[in-house]
């Protein structure tokens, strides 16, 4: 039996790897860099080389520097200015210089995608190992192959982003948690501790795992079965209680650590030079975040963080505070509670939703699997995904990642439950929409992240309801190129909402209202007739305020000529529109 079960694991793990890196790295090997990846790909090299942390310090580290990591073992790399790099409003046409006019952007960018691609592998694994114990072998290779094929994860498993780093370590915290509260040892209890601080270092919303992890363990500790732990069983709530102070003083301990060594035990954002960060100072973030403001600039105040990392952490929680939202043809400044709920609604595959629904209806119906297993997903799920609605950064289902993991436990669940009932149909369905979801994931290829289920229509229909990173993230500007080649089209009219170089993808082009920070000063009025190719969400005019919507209003309620991976819309146009 066990043999068995290991030759199904090797298989099951040794395909799950075939597949996952075949579809994440066939896709991204056809897309352009998307808006923040020469941003987080620069901001880590500089580090790296200069203990330069003033590029853009609200956006976490720990995915910077891992992604980085590769561009260190090379000798041809080209970097000049980064000692001017002070401000973060010069950090984009940096950026944009480094990657695209000092270096060959492709050749940067491959090898730190593939560092991403990594940590998708560490993260089923992760799952899988998680399900087995939870479920059984079989369901976790249905948990796994539907982790496999799921478009949102292949999507962020393939770009130079935080999102997939953190989605790793907030699923391996509550796996740990889980297995501290099986049994307490110093092996589990450790592995909470450093995954903990790994979350906490991915990024800001981290935070949210203070209250999931005490509930937990505050949760086990009250419970009236002893708790078996290194120490021997403990059967008084004392006891485990202070058990519990015990693993929360290490998450404290190990997490300040870590932040410092992030920043290579250094308050100061540059390793050289007298600079310093002030945005708690910045109007815009003491009026959108006075309390955040306050408090951080206090801990700045008198080094008790790292500069970078205190001004940043200020400057996120400014940012969440409210920015331009689309969804389904409105506009917002402060978003919507409902929006992410309904992202994750039309952007999960359809047989991921009824699986993990009737997993979670069943998790529900058995009260003894609600303490011992349905607790560490359906609270972590519920309180990550409430706290994200209460926040007014609505630009992308990247921002609730963690939720699918936990969602494709509870189709695990569905899976294993069926695998126990008499009835066979029962348990061909299941498996069917495991194999309907790995037909969804092909059909979507390379497109994983515009994706959009049948729900709305499938991924045609996607722009009419989400934009910015849940579909067009400026990832499409080498399927133009290509489609101009097919065309025999010499030059476009371009809107671009992207950080990308269209230029370095030699598309000859007249820029549009909407254009990248640095083609700005090159805009001018469209060469017609002729081809004009718009991003979707400047097509929606998400960022352009109300004369941008209505200056794309026309050609709105066109039909485009072509639509390049769901996010560039082309049309030819005679004259003005």
């Amino acid at each position: 039996m066990k043999l068995a079960r290991g030759i199904v694991t090797a298989v099951a793990l040794g395909g799950f790897a075939i597949v996952f890196v075949g579809l994440t790295v066939g896709s991204f090997w056809q897309k352009s860099a998307t808006v923040d990846e020469p941003m987080n790909l620069t901001g880590g090299y500089v580090a790296w080389r200069h203990g330069n942390h003033c590029i853009t310090p609200q956006n976490e580290m720990l995915a910077r520097l891992w992604c980085a990591l590769p561009l260190l073992a090379r000798n041809d790399v080209r970097l000049d200015g980064e000692d001017r790099i002070q401000e973060s409003d010069r950090s984009w046409r940096f950026a944009h210089r480094f990657l695209h006019l000092q270096n060959d952007a492709d050749r940067l960018l491959r090898p730190a995608r593939c560092m991403t691609i990594l940590l998708g592998l560490a993260l089923g694994a992760v799952l899988f190992a998680w399900a087995r114990e939870m479920f059984g072998c079989w369901p976790a290779v249905a948990v796994l192959a539907l982790y496999a094929t799921e478009p949102n994860l292949l999507a962020h498993s393939g770009v130079v982003t935080s999102d997939m780093a953190f989605t790793l370590f907030f699923t391996v915290t509550l796996y740990f948690a889980w297995r501290t509260t099986r049994v307490c040892d110093w092996l589990n209890a450790l592995g909470l501790m450093a995954a903990f601080s790994l979350a906490l270092l991915s990024k800001h919303s981290g935070v949210v795992l203070w209250v999931v992890v005490l509930a937990l363990l505050a949760t086990r500790a009250y419970r009236a079965d002893a708790w078996p732990s290194a120490l021997g069983p403990l059967r008084c709530v004392r006891a485990r209680m202070l058990v519990v102070a015990g693993i929360c003083i290490g998450l404290i301990v190990i997490s300040y650590l870590g932040i410092w060594a992030l920043y290579g035990f250094r308050h100061a954002p540059i390793a050289s030079g007298d600079v310093r960060l002030e945005f708690t100072q910045a109007g815009f973030v003491a009026e959108r975040a006075p309390l955040v403001s306050q408090f951080m600039s206090w801990m700045d105040g008198h080094r008790l963080l790292p500069n970078a990392y205190a001004q940043g952490f200020a400057l996120k929680f400014a940012e969440m505070s409210g920015q331009p939202a689309f969804l389904a043809g409105r506009h917002s400044e402060t978003g919507w509670w409902h929006y992410f709920p309904f992202a994750l609604l039309i952007k999960t595959p359809l047989p991921l939703l009824l699986l993990a629904g009737a997993g979670a209806v069943l998790t529900l119906a058995r009260r003894d699997d609600r303490m011992r297993n349905g607790l560490f997903v359906m609270l972590p799920l519920a309180v990550y995904l409430g706290v994200a609605m209460t926040a007014k950064t609505d630009v992308g289902v990247r921002y609730v990642l963690p939720v699918i993991p936990l969602a494709l436990l509870l189709a695990g669940r569905a899976v294993a439950d069926s695998m126990r009932m008499a009835r066979k149909w029962v348990v061909v369905v299941a498996w069917a929409f495991v194999a309907f979801q790995a037909l969804e994931s092909v059909r979507a290829f390379p497109d994983y992240l515009a994706y959009f289920n049948q729900l709305v229509g499938g991924s045609s229909q996607g722009h009419r309801y989400l934009v910015d990173s849940n579909l067009d993230w400026g990832q499409d500007l080498k399927g133009l190129k290509r489609w101009m080649d097919e065309n025999r089209v010499e030059h476009i009219n371009l809107s671009y909402f992207g950080s990308a170089d269209p230029a370095y993808y030699g598309i000859d082009c007249t820029y549009l209202a909407g254009s990248p920070v640095f083609k700005q000063h090159l805009q001018a009025q469209p060469r017609l007739p002729g081809y004009v190719a718009v991003s979707a969400t400047n097509l929606q005019g998400v960022y352009l305020g109300r004369a941008g919507r209505d200056y794309f209003k026309s050609l709105r309620a066109r039909k485009p000529v072509a639509v390049i991976g769901h996010s560039i819309h082309v049309y030819w146009v005679e004259g003005r529109w």
